[in-house]
This record gives structure tokens, sequence and C-alpha cells, in this order.
């Protein structure tokens, strides 16, 4: 009886040391979850000093918890900001259309028909931005997408660039070609800007594109002030080494190259390094800029 009332003793008493180092393991893995997920009320000293009293068992139990609730928030914060975008991407579409649909309307009610047009390009531009369900598009609506957005611009300046086009092979499906989304307007944009923008009477921006029997070829010309030698080297650094996978150095100012180098590291990611665009200029000239990509019809 007694041997069997000391074994008893014993295997409590090895019970409650049990229990009592699972409650100290509790203990400090509550202390730790408390530093971790309540720092300011906290603060860094009194976690520095917890640290430094813990062995390095704990120590690395604290890293551990730590390692993780850091990894679990971060993913929280990512889904919350994802969230946020997708509900931003909702709402301000519609708010914009609404509201450039209404100004179109007050202007229709006073006569303003320039106003009316100029509205209708904007809200017709932000559609084909944003509501684009892939990135190609057919030569057709970038070429509506450039109308609208000179639309604009010669409403802002007067009158001062005329756009032309030329579109040879209609009868062969060349406007339902497909290049991807945005190729032509940043072009055209860059020739406003670097080069006609500047002269006294406003310029000229043609157009023309056909077909070979491989390729499309779209040839975006200006008359405007060209560019000397220097800066045509240094666009076509910009766009070989964009073609290679070089890193291109950004610059902000004027005829950095920028819009260049998107249009032809894309066209190049989707038909491959072959294709691209060929730039020409003469100083006091203007700029010719070929895109060519191979033939393609929808």
């Amino acid at each position: 009886m007694c041997i069997l009332l000391g074994i008893l003793l014993v295997v409590l008493g090895i019970a409650f040391l049990w229990l009592l180092h699972s409650y100290r393991n509790k203990m400090k893995l509550i202390k730790s979850l408390r530093l971790l997920l309540s720092p300011r009320e906290t603060g860094e000293e009194e976690t520095e000093m917890y640290l430094q009293s813990c062995t390095p068992e704990d120590r690395e139990l604290y890293y551990l918890i730590s390692e993780n609730v850091n990894e679990e928030m971060y993913s929280k914060n990512l889904k919350m900001e994802a969230e946020l975008h997708a509900l931003q991407n909702q709402i301000n579409p519609h708010f914009l259309y609404n509201t450039l649909e209404v100004i179109r309307g007050r202007a229709l009610v006073q006569n303003a028909q320039d106003i009316a047009d100029m509205t209708e390009a904007l809200a017709t531009i932000f559609r084909y931005n944003i509501n684009r369900p892939g990135d190609v598009a057919t030569l057709q609506e970038e070429i509506d997408n450039v109308r609208n957005y000179m639309l604009i611009q010669n409403c802002r300046f007067g009158d001062r660039f005329r756009f032309e086009t030329e579109i040879e092979d209609v009868e062969d499906g060349i406007l339902t070609h497909v290049l991807p989304v945005l190729t032509l307007q940043p072009l055209v944009e860059n020739a406003i800007y670097h080069g006609i923008n500047e002269r006294i009477g406003g310029g000229r921006i043609r157009l023309k594109a056909y077909l070979t029997q491989r390729d499309l070829l779209i040839i975006i010309s200006d008359n405007g002030k060209g560019m000397d030698d220097v800066t045509l080297q240094e666009i076509h650094r910009k766009l070989v080494g964009a073609s290679e996978g070089l890193p291109v150095e950004k610059k902000t100012g004027r005829g950095t190259g920028i819009a260049l180098t998107n249009v032809n590291q894309r066209i190049k990611f989707y038909f491959g390094k072959e294709y691209g665009l060929d730039v020409k200029s003469t100083l006091g000239i203007g700029t010719t800029i070929t895109i060519t990509i191979p033939r393609m019809v929808v």
C-alpha cells in the first residue's frame, strides 16, 4: 500500500511539473504574442528587455512567431489593397463617364458644340484605355483613338495640328490587323510635343499604312523641328538597348524617347525581336517613325 502511494505521489509530482512547464511555455507564448500584436502598448524598450531575459530557445520562439505574424499581416494588407483597388476601378470609371456625359449634355444645351465634341472624345479615350478586355487592338481602333486624341489637342491649341491618314490594302483586311493597344497614340503625342508644337503655325502628322507579303508597315511622319545627330543616336541606342533587355536610363525632360522605347519593347514582346520601330529624323525637316509587325488579321 505504501509503495502504491509512493508511486502515485511520484506520478502526481511529474504531472505537476509537466503542467507547470506547459504553463510557463504558454505564458511565454502569450507574452511573445502580446509584444508582437500590441507594439504601441509595449514599445521597443520593453520588447528588448524581454528578449534579453529570454533563453536562446525562447528568443528563437519569439522570432519564429514574429516571422509568421509579419507574413500574415503582410498578406492581409496586400489583400486589403487589392480589394480597395478593385473597388476604385469599379467606382471611378462610372463616376467619370457620368460626369463627362453631364458636361456634354449641358454644352449641347448651351450650343457649345466644340466643348460637347471634346467631352465625348475624352470619354471615348477613357473607355478605350480603361475598359478594354485585352491588350491588343485592331488598326482601325488605334486610328480612331488617335483621331479622338487629335480632336482634343486641336480644341486645346486652336486647330494648330493636322492629322492625315493614307490606308492602303483595305480590301485585304488591313484595318482588322492586330497590334498592341496604345501603339499609335504615344507616337503621335511624341510628334506633337517634341516636334510640331514649337512651330509657329502648327504642323502636320501623317499616318500611312500598307501590307507587304510578310508584314504590316505603319509610317508616322511629321514636319516638326526634327532631331540632330546626337539626339537621334541616343534614341537608337535606347531602342537597341531595350530590345536586348539592357536597363534603360530613365530621365525627365524633353526628347528622352521614353514613349518610343515603351512602344518598341511591347511590339518586340508580342511579335519578336525582328519587329519594332525604326526612327529617322532631319533637323529642321521632321521625323519619320516606321512600325513593322508581322502580317496578321483577325
